[in-house]
C-alpha cells in the first residue's frame, strides 16, 4: 500500500468518524420522537381533569413536562430531551439568559438573577434577556432587578488579556505553551522552506502558506469548539476534519513540538494553572 492510499484511507475513516455524531442525532431525535408521542398519548390522556395534572421542570433541559399528580416523588421521562427527572410540584422557572463578561450564562431563575445582581456579580450595565426573547437588555432597565441593584458591591474590573483568552476558550497556560508551539511552528518551517527553495520569493509564497493555513485552521477549529450551533459544527467539523485536519495537524505537530515543550517549561516556571 502507497503512501497516497494510506493518506486517503486515513481521511476516508476520519470523515466516517466526524459523520457519526450526526447520524446518531438523527436517530436519537426520530426515536424520542415517535416514543414521546406514545408516552404522552399512553400516560396524559385527553379525560385527564387539570386537576390531576402538575407541570414539572426536567433539570436537564429546563423545558416543562405535564403529568399525573399522582407520579410525584417518582422519575419520570422528559418529553423533550428523553432523560429521567424528578417529579415534584415545585416548578422553579428559568427564564433568563445573562452575560457577564462578555460570556453567555444560564439559564437562570429570577432568584437566581437577584442573587447574582445583590452579589455584585451582575451589574447595571450587564446585558440579559428572557429564553423566548431575542434581544438583550442592560439589567438597569429591568423593573424588577432596580431595588437590587442599590447598594450592590462593585465587581472587580477583569484584565483586557483575560476577557480576549475568554473569548478565544483559552487559559494563559494554554495560552504560553500554543504561543511558543507557533512561534516554533512558523521558524522551523522558514527555514526547511528556504533550505530547499531556489529564489526568495518562492520562499515567502511557500512560507506564507504552511504557515498561515495551519494557524488559519486553528482559529476556526476554536469557533467549532465554542460555537452553539450543533448542525453547523457538525458540517464544518466533517469539511476541516475530511479535507486539511490530518495533513495539516501533523505538519504542525513536527514543527511544533520544541516550542509546545519550551510553552510547558515556561508556563510552569511562571507557576500558571491549567
Amino acid at each position: 500500500m502507497s503512501v497516497s492510499d494510506l493518506l486517503g484511507l486515513t481521511a476516508l475513516l476520519v470523515v466516517l468518524a466526524a459523520f457519526t455524531p450526526l447520524l446518531s442525532l438523527i436517530y436519537r431525535t426520530v426515536i424520542n420522537e415517535v416514543l414521546g408521542k406514545e408516552s404522552e398519548s399512553d400516560s396524559v390522556s385527553s379525560k385527564t381533569s387539570p386537576e390531576q395534572l402538575i407541570y414539572c421542570v426536567c433539570t436537564h433541559c429546563n423545558a416543562k413536562n405535564r403529568v399525573l399528580k399522582s407520579m410525584e416523588g417518582y422519575w419520570e421521562d422528559c418529553e423533550h430531551c428523553g432523560k429521567q427527572f424528578h417529579v415534584t410540584e415545585l416548578v422553579i422557572e428559568k427564564i433568563w439568559f445573562c452575560r457577564i463578561d462578555n460570556k453567555k450564562s444560564g439559564p437562570f431563575s429570577t432568584d437566581q438573577v437577584k442573587l447574582l445582581v445583590q452579589s455584585g456579580e451582575l451589574q447595571a450595565a450587564d446585558m440579559i434577556r428572557r429564553i423566548n426573547q431575542e434581544e438583550w437588555r442592560q439589567v438597569s432597565t429591568i423593573k424588577k432587578l432596580a431595588t437590587d441593584l442599590k447598594n450592590q458591591p462593585i465587581r472587580p474590573r477583569t484584565p483586557a488579556y483575560k476577557t480576549a483568552l475568554d473569548s478565544m476558550g483559552l487559559t494563559p497556560h494554554s495560552a504560553v505553551v500554543l504561543g511558543f508551539g507557533v512561534i516554533s511552528y512558523t521558524l522551523l518551517m522558514f527555514l526547511s522552506v528556504s533550505s530547499s527553495s531556489k529564489s526568495i520569493s518562492e520562499t515567502v509564497q511557500v512560507s506564507l502558506s504552511l504557515i498561515l493555513f495551519p494557524l488559519l485552521f486553528l482559529a476556526c477549529w476554536n469557533y467549532l469548539l465554542h460555537s452553539k450551533d450543533r448542525k453547523l459544527r457538525v458540517f464544518l467539523g466533517i469539511l476541516c476534519l475530511g479535507w486539511i485536519a490530518v495533513p495539516l495537524a501533523i505538519m504542525f505537530i513536527i514543527y511544533a513540538v520544541p516550542g509546545l515543550i519550551i510553552g510547558l517549561m515556561v508556563a510552569r516556571f511562571m507557576g500558571l494553572k491549567k
